[in-house]
């Protein structure tokens, strides 16, 4: 959760569980909803955004072709005979 990025059109949204956290006094939700939203910092959220902007680059798409390229496959169940 702590990696995920809002987009504009959903913030509002964000910004209502925010404000219904900080009331019941849920601090776990309420700090995780303040870094998704970009007001408090996270080595998680950095990395994501980082990630994100690596992939708009020619050299960050290959990067992670060859990434995905080299990832093993998932195991298949095997097939019943």
């Amino acid at each position: 959760m702590r990696g995920l990025i809002v987009p504009r059109h959903l913030r509002h949204h964000y910004e209502m569980l925010r404000d219904e956290a900080r009331r019941t006094g849920d601090t776990e939700l309420l700090k995780t909803i303040e870094v998704i939203m970009g007001e408090r910092l996270s080595m998680r959220r950095m990395i994501s955004l980082a990630k994100r902007a690596a992939r708009k680059t020619r050299l960050g798409r290959q990067l992670h072709a060859v990434r995905r390229h080299f990832q093993k496959p998932a195991a298949t169940p095997p097939a019943d005979r």
